[in-house]
């Protein structure tokens, strides 16, 4: 595929093959209304085997806390606030080469060649897997780190910079991020991200985990 996610090839006569299946589901606007369908093929991560299939799924999660504290510090230094969503996320990480895994093709798209059913060989992880949230964790490090953004000792989801251009302060969320700090560095690191990877910029905080944000700069009020 053009992300480079895999690779079709014939049925392995010395591997499992993995089923995978589609899950439909509603994307909504802020009020509600619908927005788009969307239809993801994904693995099925009940069927891998722990030890065989992966070896690693943990992944940490922004403690709630956090977040609390970055948006105080923004409302009371006047700092923005803004927000972006990686697009398709978990299909950024590489497969360890231990790791690679054979998956049947959906119904209606399966072909054959030379009389062997073509399956796809996992190259990148891919939603469902048991892995996945694991892999990409460790690659958002890698993009932020490159960056210059390094990881709080106190929150794995908190990473943070200094320099002679200000302070920018990410928080992460599997794949929506928060962000606050100068503007300069800020515009930076949203031009970095938007060179190198698939990310929307949604602008103004305006929802958190669900929550809706509603904010006056000027009093210092969220």
């Amino acid at each position: 595929d053009e992300m480079g996610t895999w690779r079709t090839v014939p049925w392995p006569e010395h591997n499992r093959v993995v089923p995978g299946k589609w899950v439909f589901n509603n994307k909504l606007n802020d009020d509600g209304s619908l927005k788009k369908r969307k239809a993801r093929f994904v693995v099925r991560g009940d069927k891998q085997r722990a030890g065989h299939d992966y070896k690693n799924t943990h992944a940490p999660v922004m403690r709630s806390q956090t977040m609390r504290l970055v948006m105080a510090m923004a409302v009371a230094l006047k700092w923005p606030l803004e927000q972006s969503d990686f697009g398709n996320a978990f299909l950024n990480a590489v497969l360890p080469e231990g790791e690679r895994m054979f998956v049947r093709m959906p119904e209606g798209y399966r072909v054959r060649e030379n009389g062997n059913e073509m399956v796809y060989e996992l190259l990148m992880s891919l939603y469902g897997m048991k892995q996945a949230a694991h892999l990409w964790f460790h690659k958002v490090i890698e993009i932020f780190a490159t960056f210059g953004l390094q990881p709080s000792k106190h929150d794995s989801c908190l990473f943070s910079m200094n320099n002679p251009s200000g302070c920018l302060i990410v928080v992460i969320y599997v794949d929506d991020l928060i962000y606050t700090g100068s503007r300069p560095l800020i515009d930076s690191f949203k031009q970095y991200l938007t060179k190198n990877h698939r990310i929307t910029h949604l602008g103004e905080t305006k929802w958190v985990l669900n929550i809706k944000v509603e904010r006056n700069i000027q009093d210092r009020t969220l």
